[in-house]
């Protein structure tokens, strides 16, 4: 369940994603990242993982004086993931930086993928190297909704920019008013070569612009399993940082997408501190 909506207006304070915006998610206890655009006066955009694993479920978000971040949080009368009947969370950047998709923009035929750092262009021209999937939910009264038009996209291949910072694909029969999966599943960091600290973006294809394409061959697009993406309700979030908590309790760390999957992960870490005690 969605909750507070902000603009990270830190100017670089909290990471390198100034602009963008953070929601809040009461039931999963985390925060979400989303770049948006405007493409024919409508706006639409990309969503990412970004901070998970918060004590409670996440409900009110404010920004300090230095840029961190302050998190209210309660699981009162709903649920969460994060067990805790309530909770607030200070969430601070250290300064590093992940390797993440930064943003996703929408193309004539396909997506460019910013990153938060250079890639290893080994391989990251093959269409291979990206999944993308199309989907949708029912629109209706009833509560929740299955994935329906579920379909697999063959990416025809990418190119890559100088610097390394984006990568444009080219993927076959975009569907307009459908949310778009995009995993770079073989990108690595040209440093290090770390995979990408969280391995999909979820982009709202409300229009597709107008424009050049790079020209390559068209392949026809499949159907999906049903099965093989049952994990999208509620899963079209975003990008992230690592928390270290200071807690008295020298608590575990609090890790942006999942805390046991990106545990070992390598990425910019932040400070969370919990204080507790009775609601007013």
């Amino acid at each position: 369940s969605t909750s507070e909506i902000i603009i990270d207006e830190t100017e670089g304070a909290f990471g390198p994603f100034a602009g963008q915006i953070l929601i809040g998610d009461q039931g999963q206890s985390k925060i979400m990242r989303v770049n948006l655009e405007q493409v024919d006066g409508v706006y639409q955009g990309c969503a990412f993982n970004f901070i998970s694993g918060f004590k409670s479920g996440v409900l009110r978000m404010s920004w300090g004086q230095n840029g961190s971040l302050f998190v209210g949080q309660t699981n009162r009368g709903w649920g969460s993931t994060g067990s805790d009947p309530y909770g607030l969370e200070r969430v601070s950047w250290t300064g590093a930086t992940p390797f993440d998709m930064h943003s996703v923009t929408a193309e004539a035929d396909g997506f460019t993928i910013n990153f938060t750092q250079p890639i290893d262009k080994t391989d990251a021209q093959l269409g291979s190297t990206y999944e993308v999937t199309s989907f949708s939910y029912k629109y209706h009264p009833a509560y929740g909704s299955p994935i329906v038009d579920l379909k697999k996209h063959q990416v025809r291949g990418a190119e890559i920019a100088d610097d390394g910072m984006s990568v444009r694909i080219a993927v076959d029969s975009l569907v307009p008013h459908h949310i778009h999966e995009i995993k770079p599943v073989g990108i690595r960091a040209y440093k290090g070569g770390a995979p990408l600290l969280h391995e999909a973006g979820y982009y709202t294809l409300n229009r597709i612009p107008a424009g050049d394409s790079l020209g390559l061959p068209p392949v026809v697009s499949t159907p999906a399993a049903e099965s093989d993406h049952s994990h999208h309700h509620g899963e079209m979030n975003m990008a992230s940082t690592e928390m270290e908590s200071d807690t008295e309790e020298a608590e575990p760390t609090v890790a942006a997408s999942s805390t046991t999957a990106n545990a070992a992960a390598p990425r910019a870490a932040t400070t969370s501190r919990s204080r507790r005690g009775s609601p007013r």
